[in-house]
């Protein structure tokens, strides 16, 4: 390099003394501040001076020749396709309020270009998971340029830009995808990249948004994990610039306890139900009336959850069996033993009742009934709920909802004197008992 610098000084220095022009011509290694054609030195110099005028061009076209040839850096890859992500090592260290515990998270690859765009973490807190997902994408080009998240608690979160054509989607709550695949989108120059398309299926329906000429491009399968979307996590700008779908892992237990009901009264929702009246009448000899007969009635406990109620799908719940407990005419919600059961149960049960009733004579007429406790109640209720992931992970957060309590006591059987019954009581009781017979 000093050698060829040296040289080009002389050549320079003897061409200025030979051609004697105020025309200057300098050279340098890869940089040409002019460069006349040779032809034009030609015809401004002597015999003597265009030989010199050769050499400085021979010397300037050997600079700008090793300045061309000179390498390269390698570019940066518009598109990333490496092992699966580590947030925290292309900066996307999560932000903002405590969301899922990374440990639950799924690990997928990135999509998109790395480098570009400032980083945003979109996942619900724990509990929560996608309820509603809005895509934008360019006019023109395709590609996607922003995503508004509705999580179950109603938050919403934005990254990218809400601007140009968008597309929504709604995921019900026993709803999980079952695939999901990316589309990588660059630039003409193929020094941009971005995400182009994303494509995902559910158990009732699909998804399909972006860029076309798919056949033409790469995709990029997602591993979606239990199915549960709970956000994603990238870089943006003025587009996605970089996108990676955030799934639970696949859940291998999830159960609910320490379960607390809100303060209720021991007779709360409580009421004496008829299940049948029958008249016992004298008929002008001694006999024993009879009443008999059967139904099927349904117990049952149902637990309604809030937002969590995506990820409480197949799990089970611990608490403290509420039932009816009677003494004589009186009854009361009482709890006993500790159960596990699943969020919805219900139990059939089939009531029977005979009644004999003996009337020998006028003043032993009688309004007979069987009867059964009813209980209905609806009441707010607090737990933790612990998921174990297929690996061992394990993780708790809080869930609450409501539980509906529907139950029934014992059949109880009566008689009363027709004697010590009101007459306007009577009127409605003889329209609707049925005659009791030997």
């Amino acid at each position: 390099m000093a050698t060829l610098s040296f040289t080009l000084s002389i050549v320079h220095v003897f061409t200025a003394w030979t051609i004697g022009e105020n025309r200057q011509i300098t050279c340098g290694r890869g940089n040409q501040v002019e460069k006349p054609a040779l032809p034009t030195l030609y015809r401004r110099a002597s015999p003597l001076k265009g030989l010199a005028a050769v050499i400085l061009a021979a010397a300037c076209a050997a600079s700008f020749t090793q300045a061309e040839a000179a390498p390269v850096p390698a570019k940066t890859s518009a598109v990333f396709d490496g092992p699966p992500f580590a947030p925290d090592t292309l900066g996307l260290e999560p932000r903002g309020p405590a969301a899922w515990d990374r440990a639950l998270w799924t690990q997928t690859a990135p999509v998109g270009d790395p480098s570009k765009g400032q980083p945003f973490t979109i996942v619900g807190r724990p509990g929560a998971t996608v309820r509603h997902l809005r895509v934008f994408r360019d006019a023109k080009d395709k590609y996607l340029r922003g995503i508004r998240v509705t999580f179950t608690d109603d938050t919403e979160m934005v990254a990218g830009v809400e601007l140009s054509q968008s597309n929504d989607f709604d995921f019900g709550d026993e709803d999980a995808v079952r695939r999901m695949t990316l589309w990588a989108w660059t630039n003409k120059k193929g020094d941009r990249g971005r995400v182009g398309h994303i494509r995902f299926e559910t158990d009732k329906a699909s998804f399909d948004y972006g860029m076309g000429n798919l056949d033409s491009k790469r995709s990029y399968p997602v591993n979606v994990g239990s199915g549960k979307l709970i956000g994603f996590i990238g870089r943006a700008s003025d587009g996605l610039d970089l996108l990676i779908p955030v799934f639970l892992k696949p859940i291998s237990r999830s159960v609910i306890d320490q379960v607390e009901l809100e303060p209720y009264s021991p007779t709360q929702g409580l009421k004496l139900s008829t299940l049948d009246t029958g008249m016992a009448r004298w008929s002008g000899s001694p006999y024993t009336a009879h009443l008999s007969g059967s139904t099927s009635q349904t117990d049952s406990v149902s637990w309604t959850l809030g937002y969590t109620r995506s990820v409480s799908v197949g799990a089970s719940i611990k608490w403290k069996f509420m039932d009816i407990f009677e003494a004589e005419a009186h009854a009361e919600w009482g709890r006993s033993e500790t159960r596990s059961s699943s969020l919805s149960e219900s139990t059939t049960r089939s009531l029977t009742w005979a009644i004999d009733h003996p009337v020998n004579g006028p003043d032993d007429e009688a309004i007979c009934f069987a009867q059964v406790w009813v209980g209905d109640l609806d009441l707010h209720w607090t737990g933790i709920q612990t998921i174990e992931t297929k690996d061992g992970t394990v993780g708790s957060f809080p869930v609450s909802g409501t539980m509906r309590r529907v139950a029934r006591g014992h059949v109880i059987k009566s008689c009363s004197p027709v004697k010590s019954i009101s007459s306007g009581q009577l009127a409605t009781l003889k329209d609707s008992a049925r005659v009791m017979t030997a």
